[in-house]
């Protein structure tokens, strides 16, 4: 909890936001309801992902798109969240098809690595698997109809971003 809010001073510093206000920002994250019962009251863990997600979104601000990837792909084994963050970043920078398709290996193939080998695990992943099946029921759950087929309004939401980004023109530096 205390590495993300020191997380957020450093953002908010590498945006050039005052030593002051970037303190406030760090202030109000740590105060917040929210993130108190989240992480100290009920005990999630959701705090790493958005720790690295942080990091990530730091190395993303100082053009290190490496350190970017490498910092998203660890976000990712913690929570799934961090793709709708991860994917729509990428398209505000990279324009080209196949450098976004590079961008996305690391964070695939972790994915992939960290699964397999308990794709058969016992009951734990069973329970895993349920509780995944679950949170994809509640994200893709609302939909609308569009030409006689239901389309899930968050996959509408996060493409209309990421078509948004990739066709947006942003200046460097």
């Amino acid at each position: 909890l205390m590495l993300t809010a020191w997380m957020i001073k450093k953002i908010a510093l590498e945006l050039n936001i005052n030593e002051k206000h970037a303190k406030w920002a760090s202030f109000m994250f740590l105060t917040s309801a929210m993130v108190y019962c989240y992480v100290c009251v009920v005990g999630q863990y959701d705090i790493m992902g958005i720790f690295f997600c942080l990091v990530g979104v730091y190395f993303y601000i100082k053009n290190d798109m490496l350190k970017f990837a490498i910092m998203f792909a660890v976000a990712i084994q913690y929570k799934f969240f961090a793709i709708f963050i991860f994917l729509p970043l990428i398209l505000l920078r990279e324009k080209k098809i196949h450098k976004v398709i590079s961008y996305m290996i690391l964070p695939v193939a972790t994915i992939a690595l960290f699964k397999i080998p308990f794709l058969n695990d016992g009951q734990a992943i069973v329970e895993k698997n349920l509780t995944d099946l679950d949170m994809f029921d509640r994200i893709f759950r609302n939909t609308i109809s569009i030409f006689e087929t239901e389309v899930p309004l968050s996959f509408l939401a996060l493409g209309a971003v990421c078509i948004y980004c990739f066709f947006k023109e942003v200046e460097e530096g």
